[in-house]
């Protein structure tokens, strides 16, 4: 009856061997050959008639659709089974280089264990003690070679479990009926049913997934639980804007490398986007198929191999010098002085320093606990940033001086606080007050992170360790040294001077010491 539903989309004398009964095993490797397991012997079957590569996938695929499967390019290999439990496993163009390769395992009919008795398969104390095992509830483990008669050992067995032991107490196998009562084309009805049914359920489960809703639907709302409310709104923001936008009614399975790779081209060449966007892109694709594929999608990463285009264009990570800074804090009002000095002189993030409350605040250090951001109390951007950021001498007399004018002082109070008496907006401080101060003073491309870097760079300059300095920002030293800190120019010429020096020493060594020999 199952092979009923796929003798069709085969050549006769391929249907003949399907349904000869001394067959176990029909294996047919492309047009390379056909194989048969006839009562336990592996023999070539020579056919009389030759069939083509493109007929056979075309059968194949044909068989694939009829038991609720797809057979494609991308996805060229099948493992299933027909109604009756027959196997049948396929690998197809281009897993298979010399033609697509068809196996069926017949199946005849399941045995019971007096049976496998009976005709002397299995002892009856094996069977007695096996048995015995079971109802113990004890594991076991069935093993043997390729048509040793595993599945059909277990099969028997398993009729020895009681129901209450199986999930649900169902059957594992479908009864279409007696065959007393069922006629040869009831049957089939049953079994084409059944195979809508199946073919229902794999369409439910092998969801064709568009990138835009794959990101909305499984990726936004997953990652969303582990990020912060900063990186969940930049990071959200980006990939719809510069990934989603483009990519949004691609088939996930459909994606290459070199589209992806072509995409981040256009992105760092027309679009102009910095080195650090289109890095953070390259890395939203990584993460977006290493999900696709955990979650049974796709089968490969395509991104994975990506690479941030050579062309970017890096942004220049500016340093305010000495000079500079001495000109910033003069040109401030009291109040934006000290969070200046917060940021270049304790090297405080600007999230850090507007959610300060006047109990973390002590001689010595600030205890960083919470941050702002737009508006919302949050902890800190990572496990670094919990810290005790050092307080100067100098900057602690001046917090003191700024806590005789706060309207409040109690623990929980905000040292910066705004006309309602919430933390004072990083972008309102900056666009009213300091801002306007810094851009007449010649000092307009400043911002919080040139302070923060400011303060990783004159620290390196005056022979700090790094790792204070990163214990200060809270960073990793990697991260201090490699973002943060920037070299002064005059502090590299002394250090290749030093260079030169030291081998002229050498030079004026050998030659003094040539002279004395040629002496």
């Amino acid at each position: 009856m199952s092979f009923d539903l796929i003798l069709p989309f085969f050549p006769e004398e391929l249907r003949e061997l399907l349904l000869d009964p001394s067959i176990s095993d029909l294996m047919i490797n492309g047009t390379s050959g056909v194989f048969a397991d006839r009562n336990g012997v592996v023999e070539q079957i020579k056919l009389t008639q030759p069939f083509t590569n493109e007929r056979l996938q075309a059968a194949i695929e044909r068989v694939a659709r009829i038991l609720g499967q797809d057979l494609t390019t991308q996805n060229p290999i099948l493992n299933t089974r027909l109604p009756d439990g027959s196997r049948v496993a396929v690998v197809g163009s281009p897993s298979s280089i010399n033609g697509p390769t068809f196996t069926v395992r017949k199946f005849n009919r399941w045995f019971t264990s007096d049976e496998l008795v009976a005709s002397d398969s299995l002892p009856v104390n094996v069977r007695d003690t096996v048995v015995r095992l079971i109802e113990g509830r004890k594991n076991g483990i069935i093993a043997g070679g390729t048509g040793s008669g595993k599945t059909t050992l277990m099969k028997a067995l398993l009729d020895h479990v009681p129901l209450r032991e199986r999930l649900g107490g169902k059957r594992k196998s479908r009864v279409l009926g007696l065959v007393k009562d069922m006629t040869k084309s009831k049957a089939r009805e049953e079994v084409a049913k059944l195979i809508a049914e199946s073919s229902e359920e794999c369409d439910a489960a092998i969801k064709v997934w568009h990138f835009g809703e794959f990101v909305e639907q499984v990726f936004f709302p997953y990652y969303s639980r582990k990020w912060k409310a900063s990186t969940r709104g930049s990071t959200m923001n980006r990939i719809a804007i510069h990934l989603v936008a483009d990519l949004n009614d691609r088939e996930l399975s459909g994606l290459t490398r070199d589209e992806l790779q072509d995409l981040l081209d256009l992105k760092a060449g027309r679009e102009a986007l910095s080195h650090s966007t289109v890095a953070h892109l390259r890395w939203d694709l990584k993460q977006v198929f290493d999900m696709a594929v955990a979650e049974g999608h796709i089968a490969r990463n395509p991104a994975l191999l990506l690479f941030t285009p050579k062309d970017a264009k890096m942004t220049e990570r500016h340093v305010m010098t000495g000079a500079e800074v001495q000109t910033c804090f003069r040109v401030l009002d009291p109040r934006e002085r000290l969070i200046a000095k917060f940021a270049i002189l304790a090297g405080m993030r600007p999230g850090e320093i507007f959610a300060l409350t006047w109990g973390e605040i002590t001689p010595l250090y600030a205890n960083i606990r919470q941050r702002v951001y737009r508006g919302v109390i949050d902890s800190p951007k990572t496990a670094h940033s919990f810290r005790r950021a050092a307080l100067s001498d100098g900057l602690s007399r001046e917090i003191e001086e700024w806590r005789k004018q706060a309207p409040s002082t109690a623990p929980d109070a905000w040292v910066f606080p705004s006309e309602r008496m919430t933390p004072m907006a990083k972008e309102n401080v900056w666009r009213r007050w300091i801002g306007p101060k810094l851009e007449k003073a010649g000092l307009g491309w400043v911002n919080f992170q040139v302070m923060r870097r400011t303060h990783a760079s004159l620290m390196s300059d005056l022979g700090v360790e790094g790792k204070l300095v990163a214990d200060q920002l809270g960073h990793s030293l990697d991260v201090n040294q490699n973002v943060y800190t920037q070299s002064a120019v005059s502090k590299r010429q002394n250090a290749v001077n030093r260079l030169e020096n030291s081998l002229n020493g050498v030079q004026m060594e050998f030659t003094i010491l040539a002279d004395s020999v040629s002496c």
